[in-house]
């Protein structure tokens, strides 16, 4: 069972939460950390019975609570990379878990750090720039108690699993033809061939279901843009951190690929949850099968960084 930790505190500069119980540690935004909430909670130690993601780690030197299953540790207020030593095994959750959680949490891609999504554009992240949140689910932070001052603290999400709710479609257009092969466990685009498969080198397999995505700009927030198709491997990829590794070799190739919008909640009569984001070859695997997937090189697909996507299917 996990246990709760307290005096998480949220930077109203950087926008980044960071450990205030020891010291106020530096600002990418110049000077220290400004404390702009009262208290927040976090899961360490033990692993939380559900929708928890281990991995995240406080940084002894910075005082963030940062990402630490990626290669690159990330960039730090206090120069070079983050520092995990005598961190705790913090949990990032991607649902509600107590009556005071609050969303919009993201990863940024570039640090590794954990900010307030809502303010991205004033944020500011050590790597340069503000943060960023391409790849990141939709985290939830919990006060330890009713903050004074914090952002909008919104009611916690109630999940029903056997009911779907049907989002409107607004702009975007759905392509069907789109399949899932149960060897390298990828979403791949079945209208123009077989494509290369990561498991058997060969065409990939098609288990009968005509999946579907959508195409064109973002219609509502809980949508993720950036996804395109290599015109290679024909799988579904996402783009804005790099080309990845492709199975018919080198990178992946996106020329003619349309604009694809993947869904972070359920958006068709018939949608699918647990398609997860491989933070090695880029491509949209089928989470649940992981053990059994294949990525570039023989290793099975890494979901860490992953939302948990919906795909839907006729």
């Amino acid at each position: 069972m996990a246990t709760y930790q307290d005096n998480w505190r949220w930077c109203d500069k950087c926008h980044a939460i960071f450990y205030g119980g020891a010291q106020t540690p530096p600002c990418p935004a110049g000077g220290n950390h400004n404390v702009g909430t009262t208290n927040y909670s976090l899961a360490h130690t033990g692993k939380p019975k559900e929708n928890a993601q281990e991995g995240w780690k406080w940084c002894c030197k910075c005082m963030g609570l940062f990402y630490s299953k990626l290669s690159a540790k990330g960039a730090c207020a206090k120069g070079g990379n983050h520092d995990d030593n005598g961190s705790g095994n913090y949990w990032g959750f991607l649902a509600a878990h107590t009556s005071l959680s609050q969303s919009s949490w993201r990863w940024c891609h570039k640090c590794n750090l954990m900010f307030y999504g809502p303010g991205d554009k004033n944020s500011r992240c050590p790597a340069g720039g503000s943060h960023e949140n391409n790849g990141s689910g939709d985290y939830h932070m919990a006060h330890a108690k009713a903050p004074d001052k914090a952002p909008e603290v919104k009611a916690p999400v109630q999940v029903t699993p056997a009911k779907v709710e049907v989002k409107a479609t607004g702009s975007l257009t759905f392509q069907d033809k789109w399949g899932w092969c149960n060897k390298c466990q990828s979403l791949h685009f079945t209208g123009v061939g077989g494509g290369r498969c990561n498991a058997t080198g060969g065409a990939h397999t098609n288990d009968g279901a005509n999946y579907k995505l959508g195409y064109g700009t973002l219609t509502a927030k809980a949508q993720q843009d950036g996804w395109k198709w290599c015109n290679k491997c024909y799988c579904l990829c996402y783009t804005a951190l790099n080309t990845g590794a492709c199975a018919a070799g080198s990178g992946h190739d996106f020329g003619g690929s349309g604009a694809y919008v993947l869904h972070l909640e359920a958006h068709q009569d018939k949608s699918q949850k647990d398609w997860n984001w491989c933070s090695g070859c880029q491509v949209l695997f089928y989470g649940p099968h992981m053990s059994t997937s294949r990525c570039v090189g023989g290793k099975a697909h890494s979901n860490n960084g992953s939302g948990a996507y919906f795909v839907a299917h006729h």
